[in-house]
């Protein structure tokens, strides 16, 4: 019992350290969106992306977009442009059904078709 009540005792203390501690932050935040990079573009079907299942970004700054209706990955330079596509619809090798995940192990891009159960 002593030593619940020895712990229950400090515990507060420290409760109240944490409570007088620093400065408060404030009550409400100021928020602000800044555009840094736009990819794709309605005007442009060579940019262009569709349903969006995924995003990965890799150390150099490529982005592999997994496209879900046209089970292809768009993959986009550092500085949005759009430079080649890996895959198709399919159930052969590179092919996709349904892309459902991806990402970035090193130098390798996974992807995970549910359709094609890989």
């Amino acid at each position: 019992m002593r030593s619940n009540l020895g712990i229950l005792i400090l515990g507060l203390v420290g409760l109240m350290a944490c409570e007088t501690a620093g400065p408060r932050p404030e009550a409400n935040p100021t928020w602000s969106l800044v555009e840094e990079l736009r990819i794709g573009s309605f005007d442009d079907p060579g940019t262009a992306v569709s349903d969006i299942e995924a995003v990965a970004v890799d150390a150099a700054g490529t982005m592999y977009v997994a496209q879900r209706l046209d089970a292809e990955i768009a993959v986009f330079d550092g500085s949005g442009q759009r430079t080649h596509t890996i895959g198709k619809k399919g159930e052969g090798p590179g092919e996709f059904q349904r892309i459902w995940a991806l990402g970035i192990r090193g130098d390798t891009v996974w992807v995970s078709d549910s359709r094609n159960h890989r």
